[in-house]
């Protein structure tokens, strides 16, 4: 309780030691996923923690659970081979790549695009038009939902 000043009646409070190898919020997503979660929704995730931001982004990619971070002015998705996501028209979108590279499908957006995006190539500030579809074919990839 290093950070919250206090708690709802109803909450299920578990303990753990402040002396720990995992992040609070990988404690919480697999307590979430224990309790059979499906779909884990990240909330408060984006912070000046840069290493917890990056950890929090990359936990997406492990987790049995559909995850996303939602935050006042972004959403945050993370797809893997074979995932896709479709956005909003209107919405400025940003496309990064996990690890050297990804391909991708980017359909529906001012600057479409389609095949291997990493090295010194991103997908940023994009905006979809009517409704913008992001596909990956391989590797995986993080996108960010902009209002």
């Amino acid at each position: 309780m290093d950070s919250i000043e206090s708690q709802p009646e109803t909450a299920d409070i578990l303990h753990f030691n402040p002396e720990k190898d995992l992040t609070d919020g990988m404690l919480a997503v697999m307590e979430a996923e224990k309790r059979g979660a499906d779909e884990i929704i990240l909330t408060c995730a984006i912070s000046r923690q840069l290493d917890h931001v990056m950890e929090n982004i990359r936990m997406m990619l492990f987790s049995r659970a559909k995850m996303r971070i939602e935050e006042p002015d972004m959403s945050v998705y993370v797809l893997g081979s074979g995932e896709e996501l479709v956005i909003d028209g209107g919405k400025r979108t940003s496309v990064v790549p996990l690890g050297e590279a990804a391909d991708l499908v980017i359909s529906g957006f001012k600057y479409d695009f389609e095949g291997i995006i990493g090295g010194n190539m991103s997908g940023i500030s994009n905006i979809a038009v009517d409704s913008g579809r992001i596909l990956v074919r391989s590797g995986s990839a993080a996108v960010f939902v902009f209002p």
